[in-house]
Formats: C-alpha cells, structure tokens, sequence
C-alpha cells in the first residue's frame, strides 16, 4: 500500500481511497472487541485519551467523521502494541 512517487509526479498510486476506507474500517470493528477484551469501559476509555465517551462509541460504530489517527491512538490507549495496530490494518481484521 505504498505510493509512488509524490503529488504531481505524474505517478499512480498503488492504492485508492477503497484501501483507506477498508483500512479505516478494520480499525474502527476491532476497537470494541480490543476495549471489552481489555476490560475498559468506554468513559474510561475515552477519559485516557482525553475525548467524551460520545466519540468513542461513534468510532466502534464506523461513523465517518472519525479519523485513523483517532482509531490509533485509541486502540494503543485499549493496550495494542504498534505492531498489533500495523497487523491489524495489513490483514484487514
């Protein structure tokens, strides 16, 4: 999934939005299962990273307003390591 070359290289780039999109989804289904597996509640949950328990719950539901990064920085608050994040998004678990 890696892009060749830079905005207006003239190069294709060997993913599209689809790939972000199934990317961001496999992130956002695994949050819930991450978190309950964990032990946390969603208010804790979100008290740790520093948002309202609103976003959370509208992560674990894929709403479309929310970001990767906030999927990361979510699942590594629930106890992932990178690499589980990293696998995570190369198997579209």
């Amino acid at each position: 999934m890696q892009q060749q070359g830079g905005q207006g290289s003239g190069r294709t780039p060997i993913f599209d939005d689809r790939d972000l999109l199934t990317m961001k989804e496999a992130l956002a289904r695994n949050l819930r299962e991450v978190r309950i597996a964990q032990g946390l509640r969603q208010d804790r949950l979100a008290a740790m990273i520093g948002v309202q328990r609103q976003e959370i719950s509208q992560a674990e539901r894929g709403a479309p307003d929310i970001t990767v990064d906030f999927l990361i920085k979510a699942l590594l608050a629930a106890g992932l390591t990178p690499a589980d994040v990293a696998r995570m998004i190369l198997e579209g678990e």
